[in-house]
Parts: C-alpha cells; structure tokens; sequence
C-alpha cells in the first residue's frame, strides 16, 4: 500500500527549545517476591534479587547492556527503590528501613557505581513496622491514625503531632542510611500508591487527610536535610486524585511540593493528548511526570503494546514538559507470572528449575524481554541525559485541533548538539502486517546528514531481533522518513 505523509517542523533554534529532560529511571527488585508477584513475606528466609543472584560476568553485561544501554556514558540516570519492599530489613528497634542480608548495600552500591547512575528515587511501600498501625510491614496506616494508637504506642498519649514528628525524624535516618551507603538520593515521595491499604505486599494506607498531616510533618524535615532532593506528591494520581487535591488545598504543604507524579500505566497513554485535563492540569507551576509504566496483567506479546509504550516516554514528555519518566524493573525473575509486562529483561534465581519458560536462561543469568526492551532501549540509548527537547510543529486533526495520537514524533539536542528525532506509526495490532507506512515529510533545519535505528516489537525467543536495526542515512535539511506500521525509528543528526 502506498505511504500516507504529513509535513513536520522541527524547531531546532534556540527558540524551540523547550524542558531540559534529565534522563530515564527504573524501578529494581532487590529483593525477594512470590511467584504472583503479590506474596510478600515479611519474615521471608529467601535472600534473592537483583543485583544479588547474577554471576559476576552477568552483572556487568547488566549494567552496560541494559543500564548503560550500551553507551559507553550513562543511560538511565535513576533507580526506583520501593522501601519496605525492595529494601525491607528492619532494624534491631523496628524503627528503620535497612539492609536484609549483610552484603545487600554494598550490591545495590556496585550497581550504582558501575552503571554510572545519577542516584535514587526512593518512596516508601511502607515505614518500618514500629510507626504502623499493625506493627508489620503490611498492610495498615500509620499507628497514630489508628484506634488502637493508645495500645501500640502509650507513651505518646495520644499525641498524633508528637508522634509525626519523631516519624519525620525517621524518615531523615532512612534517607541518610541510603547516603551512607553510597546511594545518593535524589527523589523521595512519601508513600507509593497511597490508597493501598490491603496488599499482600508491604504497604501503608492513608485517606487525603492524614497524608496531608503526615506530609505536612515529613516533608519540611527532608526539604532541610536534603535541600535538593526533588519531593513529589503522590506516586499514582499526582495533582488529581484525594491525596494531592488535599496538598493543593493547604498552602504550608504545597511549599514543600517540586513535583506531580503520577502512576499512568499498562494501556496507552493517548489521553495525554485527546483529554489530558486529570494529568496537567492544577499543577500549580510544579513539573508533572509518571514514575511508573508497566503492562500489568499482560504478556506484552503485540506490536502495538511495543509503541504504547514509546508513546508514554513520549506524550509525558511531548505534552506535560515531563523531565524524566520511570519504566518499573530493570530485571524480573523467571519464575513470576508477571515476568514479561514488567521487565526489561528476565533473570533465573537458582531456585528456579523450571525450564519450561526461559529455557536458555541458566541460574545467574540473565537475557532480554524483547517486547519491552524494543520500546525503550533506543530512547536509553539516543536520548542522553540533560538533552533539550525542541517543539515541533505537526499536523492536527481539523476536527479535534490536536495531533495524532497514532503518529508521535519528538525531537531533541543532545548536550553535545547532535539533533534527534524519534518517530512511531501505530496501527491496530491486527493490522501490523497490512497496514500502510506512513511518511513524515521533515524540515529539520539541518543540512547535516541524519542516521537511522529502527526498533521494533519481536518474540522473547528472538531477543533483539528487531532492536537497534540500521535504517539508512538521509541528507536534510528536508527529510522523508517512511515508517513502517508499528516501528519507531529514530534519526541521529551525524555532528563530528
């Protein structure tokens, strides 16, 4: 079938510049889980996570391949790391968050250091048992929220503000515990998914109002210790759900608020575009980002899956002016059933010997989830830290005024100049094999000669098959890049 085009302006001057975008993060599972990836035992005897069960040779080609992207440089800049999850030893005083096993630190440092990471994006699933209602890790509110405080915690005497603030101080060790050991933190939110009040993993719940007084309590003791640490509410519905709504409403706590975050996943993220109302808008002058992305509850294994979530790499960035943007694990273990919607790669623990999935996996190693690595591996490689996007001028639809949801397009400078377009044409997963390409007819501004990668969905029994794929050279300043149905492609200005 013939191609469509459209005509595209990319504003490469200094005039199009638009946000700085710092980087990529990824969420880690440094620890042990069940195979439904819902079966946290607090008292769990299992020591298993990642970097932890890789051969030596296996971590290092982790951090090149996957972390580093294969640049020789950086690639993603942040971790996610779920206290009370992926961190959940407990002090001697049930107090803090710390290591579960002794050499627990110092992998989650090698990791840090080798993969050149820029530090953390730490929240708490949960506080240390001793602050809960249930005095566990699961499930359960602060105490001091409780019925039952008077019981768990007598000598406050009912002292919620009393109570709070030790907490705050709390908060303050658990962060300067990551320091200490090696792990600069440059994120912190409160609490991950706030409405969680029954999971069976570690979890704290709260309502709008005693978020809001926790917050209010918290957050001013982390601004002081850590002056530059970006503090985001609220790790599922941002500025829009009960939990920031209470936070705009209260102008003590809105001071202590840098950032929106959203948890925006497993479908696609058109309603940036076509109704983007619930995640831009009440932001109040704070950046706004999604710091999770998954495919919960599928298998990942369609072409337009592969493009949703280029898309959201995208649309955050393209239409919220997002400054960076989390996938949720770098590496999942082979035997979890959520394996392939939530991993970049999958790992085998060596108590995994079902060979059934993943059969050339051997234990301590690890090997890429294709369909998901396709979609992110050329913005990890291609976008490096600190590049500048740069508006570009598309079509619209005359009967919406907005551009098409289907076929994205982002351009970018690097920090050393080079200009960089990302381009997807998304179809129906049906019609993949069917459908037309499409043309983005380009004005770059350039005269230079660009470079084209292609990245695709492929089968988890063809890792890589259509990852990183040379698509040609083309000489500007006008390009005609025809794309394939479900493909991003991305073009590299050639700067010496």
């Amino acid at each position: 079938m013939a191609p469509t085009t459209a005509d595209y302006v990319i504003q490469g001057d200094p005039g199009g510049a638009r946000q700085t975008i710092l980087g990529l993060g990824f969420e880690i599972q440094s620890d042990h889980i069940g195979a439904t990836d819902n079966e946290m035992d607090p008292n769990d005897p299992v020591i298993s996570g990642v970097p932890h069960d890789l051969v030596a040779s296996e971590r290092t080609r982790f951090y090149q391949q996957i972390l580093k992207a294969g640049r020789s440089d950086h690639g993603f800049r942040y971790c996610r790391l779920g206290q009370g999850i992926w961190l959940r030893g407990v002090s001697d005083d049930k107090k803090q968050i710390v290591r579960r096993w002794p050499t627990q630190m110092d992998e989650l440092r090698e990791m840090t250091v080798q993969a050149g990471l820029d530090g953390l994006a730490a929240t708490y699933f949960t506080p240390a048992p001793y602050w809960k209602s249930t005095q566990s890790l699961m499930n359960g509110t602060l105490a001091c929220f409780a019925p039952t405080f008077s019981t768990t915690h007598p000598q406050y005497h009912g002292d919620i503000a009393a109570f709070l603030d030790h907490f705050g101080d709390s908060v303050v060790k658990d962060l300067r515990y990551l320091e200490d050991n090696g792990l600069p933190v440059r994120f912190w939110g409160l609490q991950n998914e706030p409405g969680n009040w029954d999971r069976a993993y570690g979890s704290c719940g709260y309502t709008g109002d005693t978020y809001l007084q926790t917050f209010r309590a918290v957050a001013p003791k982390v601004r002081e210790a850590f002056p530059h640490v970006v503090i985001h509410v609220d790790s599922r519905d941002g500025q829009s759900g009960a939990f920031g709504t209470s936070v705009r409403g209260d102008g003590q706590a809105l001071r202590y608020v840098d950032a929106w975050t959203h948890h925006y996943t497993s479908t696609n993220p058109d309603k940036l575009i076509s109704a983007p109302s619930y995640y831009l808008e009440n932001a109040l002058g704070r950046e706004v980002f999604n710091d999770e992305f998954e495919w919960e509850g599928s298998t990942t294994g369609n072409d337009e899956n592969t493009l949703n979530t280029a898309h959201s790499i995208m649309n955050w960035m393209t239409f919220a002016n997002s400054r960076t943007w989390f996938w949720l694990h770098a590496l999942k273990p082979t035997y979890t059933d959520t394996a392939v919607g939530y991993g970049l790669g999958v790992w085998r623990p060596s108590d995994d010997d079902d060979y059934s999935k993943y059969a050339g996996v051997k234990p301590g190693y690890w090997d890429y989830n294709a369909p998901v690595w396709n979609a992110i591996s050329g913005f990890a490689a291609y976008l490096p830290w600190d590049s500048v996007r740069h508006h570009v001028v598309e079509p619209v639809d005359p009967a919406t005024g907005k551009p098409s949801v289907n076929q994205r397009i982002m351009a970018w400078r690097t920090p050393q100049g080079k200009l960089v377009i990302a381009m997807t044409h998304r179809v129906p997963n049906a019609q993949t094999a069917t459908a037309a390409p499409y043309t983005f007819t380009l004005d770059t501004g350039s005269s230079r000669t660009f470079t084209g990668h292609r990245f695709r969905w492929s089968p988890h029994d063809q890792p890589l098959a259509g990852n990183n794929v040379y698509a040609g050279r083309l000489a500007g300043p006008d390009l005609a890049v025809t794309v394939a149905p479900n493909t991003i492609e991305f073009w590299i200005e050639d700067v010496a």
